[in-house]
């Protein structure tokens, strides 16, 4: 397995019509016992707990494939969508999608973006065109999967937790997240705010190391759904700008269907 980054950066559009506040960040599968010195205990305990509410750690190392769609809309009109598939044990993804001129993408490669097959209108795309493909499906990859399963990457490599206390509710506790020099914006901060009750996240505030106003932005995660052997949350909702995040025919399985991350034959 490929070494991974922990941090998000701003993700380049791929149809014109959402803010560009898309995050990209990648996950990391394994996350030794130690790798948070930095994070205070009442922090590491409470992100247990989110990780616990979800189905656990294991539910999630069992979860070896992932398929959906990436839905946004803006004012109740759906400006983006695009298809993702990842088995983890291949590293293999599959994204497609269709750009802001109605060209339909479709894209096979893994993890290291080296190699691959890139269809354009279903023919295959030319050597310069190819390339920049299969390293943009790895950053559709990142930002996706991320927006996806922030919850149970809290406690990736790299990633430093405060327990901040209660929020403005009274009803959850907050996380702070920062970053010790890891990813592709390293100043990226965070919020995280984790239901007293039900120990899931709600929602989260963000504030991008590339923000000019210094602002925070808030991000509410709602529609939390048991896949398969793990719970998540299927709608993220930012007021500031009217968009809505879906994600739409989510599964999980402990497999990759067979040919599920195969291109067609003969590309």
């Amino acid at each position: 397995m490929m070494p991974r980054m922990n941090r998000p950066r701003r993700a380049s559009r791929v149809r014109a019509g959402l803010p560009a506040v898309l995050l990209v960040a990648a996950l990391v599968a394994a996350i030794p016992a130690d790798s948070q010195a930095a994070s205070d205990p009442a922090a590491i305990a409470l992100a247990d707990q989110v990780a616990e509410a979800m189905g656990g750690r294991d539910a999630w190392e069992k979860t070896r494939f992932l398929s959906f769609d990436f839905v946004g809309s803006r004012r109740d009109t759906v400006v983006s969508r695009r298809s993702l598939a990842w088995d983890k044990d291949t590293d293999k993804i599959f994204i497609g999608v269709k750009d802001g001129k109605g060209v339909d993408w479709k894209v096979w490669t893994d993890l290291a973006h080296k190699e691959g097959v890139v269809l354009k209108d279903g023919a295959p795309a030319d050597s310069a065109t190819k390339k920049a493909w299969l390293d943009r499906a790895y950053a559709v990859w990142i930002n996706d999967t991320y927006w996806l399963l922030m919850p149970i990457k809290l406690r990736d490599p790299g990633v430093n937790l405060k327990a901040a206390g209660p929020d403005s509710t009274g009803k959850a506790h907050v996380l702070e997240l920062s970053f010790d020099g890891v990813g592709l914006t390293p100043g990226d901060r965070y919020r995280v705010h984790v239901d007293d009750a039900s120990k899931l996240v709600t929602g989260w505030e963000m504030l991008l190391q590339s923000s000019k106003d210094g602002l925070w932005m808030p991000v509410l995660w709602t529609d939390w759904t048991q896949v398969g052997d793990v719970k998540l949350p299927t709608r993220r909702h930012i007021p500031k700008d009217q968009v809505v995040l879906t994600f739409e025919n989510l599964k999980t399985a402990r497999s990759a269907p067979a040919g599920a991350l195969d291109p067609p034959a003969g590309r």
